[in-house]
């Protein structure tokens, strides 16, 4: 769990770096987008391949989004960059064959 650990540690310290609240309440920053497109993609597939873990990586997705205003993420999620990320990395992962699948969701 380290390693997962430090990866959402530092996916949150990067969407809250581009969500921090001196962006404006228009404003969609491309990386948050991209950033959290990629987080909660990978989130949900590892979701799917690890039902048994799903609880631990719903509170991972918590703790990404943690602080911030509802407005605030949708306004990202509904951004052409976190949709693109989204599907990207859903189709990436979807590649992988079944044991590199749980390898990758299951790093410790």
């Amino acid at each position: 769990m380290k390693k997962i650990s430090i990866v959402s540690g530092f996916g949150a310290f990067l969407l809250l770096a581009v969500l921090s609240p001196a962006q404006t309440a228009t404003a969609t920053p491309t990386s948050a987008g991209t950033v959290l497109g990629v987080l909660e993609g990978t989130l949900n597939f590892c979701i799917k391949v690890t039902p048994q873990s799903a609880s631990k990586y719903k509170a991972l997705g918590q703790l990404l989004i943690n602080g911030q205003s509802a407005k605030a993420i949708a306004l990202v999620r509904n951004s052409d960059a976190y949709e693109k990320s989204f599907a990207q990395i859903t189709k990436q992962l979807g590649a992988l064959s079944t044991t590199q699948a749980l390898a990758a969701c299951n790093t410790h």
